[in-house]
C-alpha cells in the first residue's frame, strides 16, 4: 500500500494568510493542520494599486513560519494561491517571487500563483462541497457557495457533480472599510452607504442557476467569525462551528450589533481576531446583504457554515495533479 503524501495549501487573501496541511491517500485528502494569520496584505491596495512594504514584510514573515511547519510535517508538494489584493496590485510579482523563494526552501518547486476570481470561486466550491455526497439529506443541492473576503466576494453555484457558474465581485470587507468607514463605531450614514453599495452591486448581478439553489453555504474567516458571534460562541473554533446554520435574519441582527460597537468592544469579543475587528462590520453587512439577496432570488433563508473552503479545494487540486 503506497504511503500517504503530505501536501500543503496556502491561501493569500487581502486580509488573511492561511495554511492547510493535509494527507493524501487512497481514501482522499484528510486535513491535518490549519493556521490563520491576519497580515493585511491588501491594506491600501484599493487606493494605491500597490502592496505596501509593511504588509508585504508581515506576509513574508508568516510564510517563513509556514515553511517551517511544512518542513516539520514532511510536506512534499505545496501550492499558494493569491487572490484579490494580488490581482489588483501592480507589484504583485515582486511579492510572489519572494513567496516562491521562502516556500521553495521547504518544498521543491512550489506552485505560487495569482488566481482569477472565477477560479477562486470554483476552488471554494470544491472544498466546501467535498463531503456533501454523503450529506444529501442534510444539505440538498443545488448549492450556492459564498466567500466574503477582504477584497472581493465570490459566488459559485453547482451540484454534487461540480460547479456550474461562478461570479466574483469587487466588494470585500477591507476594500469597503477603506472606502466608506471613518468613524468608530461606524456612523449610521457610513453603514447606509455600505449597504447601498452592496445592494446595487448585487442587483446588477445575474448568477446562472441561482434560483434553483436549495442550500446556501458560507465559508472563510468573515463568515465563521460572524456566525460565531451570532450563535454566541465564546471562541472561534471552526471545527465545532462547521455545519452550523445561521438564519439570514440573525445575520442582519448581528451585522447591526457589530457595527454599533467600538473597535475596542469588537476586539474584546471571544471569537474575534484583533486583525479582523477593524473590518468585521463591513464583512458582516456584506454577508447579511448577500443573505437577503439569496433569500429573494433563491428562497433560501439560512446559511450553512463550513470550515472547508478554498484551501481544501487547492489540496484536492494538488492531489489530483490538476494545479496551475
Amino acid at each position: 500500500m503506497p504511503e500517504a503524501r503530505i501536501l500543503a495549501a496556502v491561501d493569500c487573501g487581502t486580509n488573511s494568510l492561511r495554511l492547510l496541511i493535509g494527507e493524501a491517500g487512497n481514501g482522499g485528502v484528510r486535513a491535518v493542520r490549519r493556521e490563520t494569520r491576519i497580515v493585511g496584505l491588501g491594506t491600501g491596495v484599493d487606493t494605491t494599486g500597490r502592496i505596501a512594504p509593511e504588509p508585504m514584510a508581515r506576509a513574508i514573515a508568516v510564510l517563513e513560519d509556514y515553511a517551517q511547519l511544512m518542513r516539520d510535517a514532511g510536506v512534499v508538494e505545496a501550492a499558494m494561491v493569491a487572490t484579490s489584493a494580488s490581482r489588483d496590485a501592480v507589484n504583485a510579482e515582486e511579492f510572489l517571487g519572494r513567496a516562491r523563494d521562502v516556500l521553495g526552501a521547504a518544498v521543491a518547486a512550489p506552485d505560487v500563483r495569482v488566481i482569477s476570481g472565477q477560479e477562486e470561486a470554483a476552488l471554494s466550491f470544491a472544498g466546501a462541497t467535498g463531503g456533501f455526497s454523503s450529506e444529501a439529506s442534510a444539505a440538498p443541492g443545488p448549492y450556492v457557495v459564498v466567500d466574503v473576503g477582504g477584497g472581493s466576494t465570490e459566488f459559485a453555484v453547482g451540484s454534487e457533480t461540480g460547479v456550474d457558474a461562478t461570479v466574483s465581485l469587487d466588494m470585500g470587507c477591507v476594500r469597503l472599510t477603506e472606502r466608506f468607514v471613518r468613524s468608530d463605531p461606524p456612523a449610521a450614514a457610513e453603514i447606509d452607504r455600505i449597504r447601498s453599495y452592496v445592494k446595487s452591486f448585487l442587483e446588477e448581478t445575474e448568477i446562472a442557476g441561482l434560483p434553483e439553489a436549495r442550500t446556501a453555504v458560507a465559508v472563510a474567516g468573515t463568515a465563521l467569525t460572524v456566525a460565531a458571534v451570532a450563535l454566541g460562541h465564546t471562541a472561534l473554533e471552526p471545527g465545532p462551528l462547521s455545519r452550523e446554520r445561521v438564519p439570514v435574519s440573525q445575520l442582519v441582527t448581528t451585522a447591526g450589533l457589530l457595527s454599533s460597537m467600538t473597535l475596542a468592544e469588537r476586539t474584546a469579543l471571544g471569537p474575534m481576531d484583533a486583525g479582523r475587528a477593524p473590518v468585521i462590520p463591513c464583512g458582516a453587512w456584506i454577508l447579511a446583504e448577500v443573505g437577503l439577496y439569496l433569500q429573494e432570488r433563491a428562497g433560501v433563508t439560512e446559511f450553512l457554515v463550513r470550515e472547508e473552503d478554498i484551501l481544501d479545494g487547492v489540496l484536492l487540486q494538488i492531489a489530483a495533479g490538476t494545479g496551475g
